[in-house]
């Protein structure tokens, strides 16, 4: 038999080594993996992970939390128009400027407002008493001259009247001063201290003082 047809029997035993070599190499390339697992995941802020599945009575109990946030958040007292308010910005039915009116003669005392017209009208009219009506010149007294009080007789006296006259007119200016301007408002005050002081109208509340507590 031919020497070339005889097999090789070293050959053949290398070629089985480096065909076991080769495998070994292919199986550290590639090792084999462990079954995947959730991985839980770390928990926060110190409270333990929720890793459990989401079932629908799990779902249903996030909704509900969720719906108590919100109306925990929408129980607030938040201002109107804030990002967290929902709320409609409720609006004046009347205005806001009519409000603040509404609300000035409402703080306003008997006779105050007929008064502030006189002083109004001195403003307008450089000082002058022309022009203004006999009822609101009455009426404007009356107010300065309301409210005096006297235990007795001895205590009606003209600088008495006169003082309490004066008092009331600057309660009456603090409330004018609002609609003057700053030039009516260092002028018109010594106008309005006139009348309050004027002789005439301080004998005239005077007089019926004293005829009142007579009748007394």
């Amino acid at each position: 038999m031919p020497e070339n047809n005889i097999p090789n029997e070293q050959s053949g035993q290398t070629a089985a080594v480096q065909g076991q070599a080769n495998a070994g190499n292919k199986d550290a390339a590639s090792p084999t993996l462990p079954s995947s697992k959730p991985v839980a995941s770390k928990p926060q802020n110190g409270r333990k992970a929720d890793t459990a599945p989401e079932t629908p009575q799990r779902s249903k109990r996030h909704d509900e939390k969720n719906a108590s946030e919100r109306g925990q958040i929408s129980s607030l007292n938040l201002p109107s128009g804030s990002i967290l308010s929902k709320a409609p910005v409720e609006r004046s039915v009347i205005g806001k400027d009519n409000e603040r009116i509404r609300d000035f003669i409402n703080e306003c005392p008997a006779m105050m407002l007929d008064s502030i017209r006189v002083v109004l009208h001195l403003a307008a009219h450089n000082g002058s008493e022309e022009g203004v009506a006999k009822m609101d010149m009455r009426i404007f007294n009356a107010y300065l001259n309301s409210e005096f009080t006297a235990t007795n007789q001895n205590e009606v006296t003209f600088d008495a009247v006169r003082k309490h006259r004066r008092n009331r007119m600057r309660e009456l200016m603090q409330k004018a001063n609002r609609f003057l301007t700053p030039e009516q408002k260092d002028e018109i005050p010594y106008i309005v201290m006139d009348l309050a002081e004027r002789e005439e109208f301080v004998n005239t509340e005077l007089d019926k003082l004293r005829k009142f507590q007579n009748r007394q």
